[in-house]
């Protein structure tokens, strides 16, 4: 029962990654629906999962701690440091000049993020799931539920009032991390009562159409009343009830479907096992080169609307299928890059562990 827990969730991860990819797509320029769409649900999908398999494996906070520096942050650094040096390749090879203080800000990113400055990186959700999965460990060890119920509550209200009031920019994210601790607390309770996905049943049916439903009313009244689509990384909600109710219910009806219907797909399954590597590579490793390859042969802004979104979903489709090989490469030889303390671990490194 639980490998195949286990194989569903990696495939409800591999699903989201793929909505990850074809988000960071120019989707929003031809295809403002389904970038809407995307945008309600996909992140905070993401960090319900990460909730969905956390688990408390250490006796001491220190090991917790050591454990996170090595499956989250040091990818993140890794991956951010060859950011920062193909960025300086592209420049190099496209003739633009990047200057002195371009790479200076960058290397300075590295330990600085801070979204819409000259810090800000694409990899901004590695160490917001390390904030927030430490916040989680206390959370979990403290034994009065009071204390418990009233640490949550603040975190929350600090989240929504900062956002509302200030909503400017703080390192490594932490205005996301106070709006978006629900999600991942969400998929903690969840975890913990998982017996509910147990059943396949007509009542799973009812749950997946009537949550679809609120989804979907949420999401479109959200975007009439803000006239923009949600997004965590701008800390961009629109209005904020409707926000959570459009995220949490768009989440809970992937995860019952994968749940449901899962029948030993293979693909997505692999995408999710490894979702850290297709997350790190895709958006400014390998889509900078597929989609430069891509307009070199077709215009998509010449396309109609269908033709558009099957053109974003063939480049997504193509920068998955260029990452395989750096996957597996990496998955071999570079295991330490991910976290994996032995190279001849399990092969995969999901990020949500």
């Amino acid at each position: 029962m639980e490998k195949e827990r286990i194989k569903w969730i990696d495939a409800v991860r591999g699903w989201a990654i793929v909505l990850v990819i074809l988000g960071h797509t120019d989707l929003a320029n031809m295809n403002r629906e389904i970038f809407v769409w995307i945008f309600s649900f996909h992140i905070p999908l993401f960090f319900v999962l990460s909730g969905l398999v956390f688990r408390i494996k250490e006796e001491r906070y220190v090991d917790f701690f050591k454990n996170k520096i090595y499956t989250l942050l040091v990818p993140y650094l890794v991956f951010r440091i060859l950011e920062i040096v193909i960025d300086v390749g592209y420049s190099l090879l496209l003739g633009d000049q990047m200057i002195r203080s371009d790479i200076i800000n960058s290397v300075v990113g590295i330990f600085a993020q801070a979204r819409n400055t000259s810090f800000e990186s694409g990899l901004w959700f590695l160490p917001c799931l390390f904030l927030m999965q430490n916040i989680m460990y206390f959370i979990i060890i403290i034994k009065s539920c009071i204390k418990k119920y009233i640490l949550i509550l603040g975190i929350l209200c600090i989240g929504i009032l900062y956002q509302v009031y200030i909503n400017e920019p703080l390192p490594w994210y932490i205005d996301i991390v106070f709006t978006s601790f629900i999600f991942i607390l969400l998929g903690y309770i969840i975890g913990k009562y998982r017996q509910i996905f147990s059943s396949r049943g007509g009542i799973k049916y009812i749950w997946i159409i009537g949550l679809a439903i609120v989804h979907v009313l949420a999401m479109h009244e959200n975007y009439n009343i803000s006239g923009h689509s949600t997004n965590l990384y701008w800390n961009c909600y629109g209005n904020v009830i409707l926000f959570y109710i459009a995220a949490i219910s768009g989440s809970l009806v992937w995860i019952l479907i994968f749940n449901q219907f899962y029948r030993n797909e293979k693909i997505l399954a692999f995408i999710g096992k490894n979702s850290l590597l297709f997350y790190v590579l895709h958006q400014n490793i390998i889509m900078p080169i597929c989609g430069f390859g891509l307009k070199k042969i077709i215009n998509y802004q010449e396309l109609n609307y269908l033709q558009s979104l099957g053109y974003f979903c063939i480049e997504t489709i193509l920068i998955c299928l260029v990452c395989v090989p750096f996957v597996h490469f990496i998955n071999k030889y570079l295991g330490f890059c991910i976290g994996k303390k032995k190279l001849s671990g399990k092969k995969g490194n999901s990020f949500l562990k």
